[in-house]
């Protein structure tokens, strides 16, 4: 026929194996001088493959196993981490394991290590003003209750970590936030034998601090003289209640 053959473009084809002709220009049937050239696009095969699990290798490692897979190394990012070591993939897209087209770019992030952050200082402030300091300085937040009789209801009264220390970027800061102290009423407990009185006083929620101071009366010897503060003053749970007991000269 002294027509000639010119192959054009070689692409990726589901249906067409290797080697074959997808198309042709000018199409069958179509007039062509003697001599002429017919332009074809030829097929490289199936062009799917599996996206490689990049996992913890370096960006070197991770485009020689794309190469070797068909695929392009595409974008390439940083980021912190504090699971992965620095230099190596934290993560890619597509995943590892999806079906794509050869040649398909796959992108990367990089581990930059762990990013340490100075944590700020928010004793004193108002839990909500306390949490947006924290989380603008990119930790997450945790909050403990505890009782104070120094700082207003809702106001942190200590931190962990402490202000001032490095701590990982995204880790965990606890606040501890004052709540209300309960008051109790202190009970009476002179005339009452030592033991007895640290009972009442215990089960009120005090804490007992004992003097013994001397007494001429035996039968005041084992009882309570004095307490301070007085019966009837209201006092928050867990203060101290102190008692003098009588002994022997």
């Amino acid at each position: 026929s002294g027509l000639k053959l010119k192959k054009t473009k070689e692409v990726f084809s589901k249906e067409s194996p290797a080697d074959t002709i997808i198309s042709q220009d000018p199409d069958p049937g179509e007039s062509i001088s003697k001599g002429g050239t017919i332009n074809v696009v030829v097929s490289k095969g199936p062009g799917e493959v599996a996206v490689p699990d990049l996992s913890n290798l370096t960006e070197s490692q991770a485009q020689d196993r794309l190469e070797k897979a068909g695929l392009n190394l595409g974008s390439v990012k940083e980021e912190a981490s504090k699971n992965v070591e620095k230099g190596k993939v934290v993560s890619q897209d597509p995943a590892a394991g999806e079906r794509v087209e050869k040649e398909t770019q796959v992108n990367i992030v990089i581990s930059k290590g762990i990013t340490m952050v100075v944590v700020p200082d928010v004793v004193g402030m108002a839990l909500e003003e306390a949490r947006s300091e924290m989380e603008a300085a990119k930790f997450t937040v945790t909050v403990s209750e505890q009782e104070s009789t120094s700082y207003p209801e809702g106001t942190v009264v200590a931190q962990s970590p402490a202000a001032g220390e490095k701590a990982p970027e995204e880790s965990q800061v606890t606040l501890f936030v004052a709540t209300e102290t309960e008051s109790v009423t202190v009970p009476d407990v002179v005339g009452e034998t030592r033991n007895d009185a640290v009972s009442i006083l215990q089960e009120s929620g005090f804490k007992v601090r004992i003097q013994e101071v001397p007494t001429s009366n035996p039968s005041m010897v084992g009882i309570v003289l004095e307490q301070n503060p007085a019966a009837g003053e209201e006092l928050p749970v867990g203060d101290s209640v102190t008692i003098q007991v009588g002994k022997s000269p």
